[in-house]
């Protein structure tokens, strides 16, 4: 399937600003560690060059992998559908329309991604039998 150009700008562009967001813009969340994991944090952290946060982060993404992509896509299309309703001009239903067929696009090709890349236990049962 081909992408539109407007549909592969989006896509480039959804990339491009989710690690721009601020601070104070994200989620925070009090955690109580056992005894002694904080500093077990600390020293993985410090031997790979990163901050406690960034190495608590990446070891969440690791055992919970997620695609942010694919939720701003989806909100992004709610808002497109939601304008399409209120829209009384022709012309500009039509382009809502095409803006939303562009971003489905882009959405099924996450999802796409998102399947083939995720191993499932059946995947582990047939390496199992090899």
């Amino acid at each position: 399937m081909a992408l539109s150009q407007h549909c592969v700008n989006r896509y480039l562009w959804l990339y491009a600003s989710m690690s721009q967001r601020k601070a104070q813009q994200q989620d925070k969340f009090i955690l109580r560690l056992p005894d002694g994991m904080r500093d077990r944090i600390r020293a993985a952290a410090e031997a790979s060059g990163r901050s406690m946060n960034a190495e608590i982060v990446l070891t969440l993404e690791g055992a919970y992998p997620g695609n942010e992509a694919i939720d701003e896509l989806a909100a992004e299309i709610v808002e497109k559908i939601e304008a399409f309703k209120r829209e009384k001009s022709s012309t500009k239903r039509t382009a809502l329309m095409e803006e939303m067929r562009d971003l489905n696009d882009v959405l099924q090709h996450e999802l796409g991604e998102l399947i083939y890349s995720a191993p499932t236990s059946d995947d582990d049962d047939y390496l199992k039998h090899l």
